[in-house]
């Protein structure tokens, strides 16, 4: 399990509570903001290293909030295990979900992956957990 150092961390931790408030991920010069750093360029640095590193990934290349947090990461002793649920539709749509492990419960973090959705309305008819191989597999569906 990777273990973070302080401006790293203050940056996953910052994340989290983030995108808990919210239901998104902040952007870089939120993340300045929010942490008290000046230079964007320096946050900028440290995400791609924790994205390098497997522990950030971003769930829409590109977008500029798709920070999620991939794996176990200890931030302050606390270890936050990220689970990936994948549910089936009944309209032959896969949704890919980030949860994770709070006092013995599932919490949502948000959509990581959608393909195959074809309407407003339609019934989920599976559900699985995602091992870290099937994750990377259902994303490249």
């Amino acid at each position: 399990m990777p273990k973070v150092s302080d401006a790293p961390q203050r940056i996953l931790r910052y994340i989290s509570e983030y995108d808990g408030q919210h239901g998104f991920s902040p952007t870089i010069r939120e993340i300045c903001a929010g942490i008290g750093i000046c230079s964007a360029s320096t946050v900028h640095r440290h995400v791609n290293r924790l994205k390098e590193q497997g522990i950030l990934i971003e769930t829409k290349p590109g977008s500029p909030r798709s920070l999620a947090i991939n794996s176990a990461v200890s931030l302050d002793g606390k270890v936050i295990q990220a689970k990936h649920l994948c549910l089936q539709t009944s309209d032959g749509g896969t949704l890919i979900l980030d949860c994770k492990a709070v006092n013995g419960r599932l919490e949502f973090n948000g959509p990581i992956n959608a393909t195959g959705l074809h309407g407003a309305i339609t019934k989920v008819i599976g559900c699985r957990e995602l091992d870290e191989d099937d994750y990377y597999d259902a994303m490249v569906m």
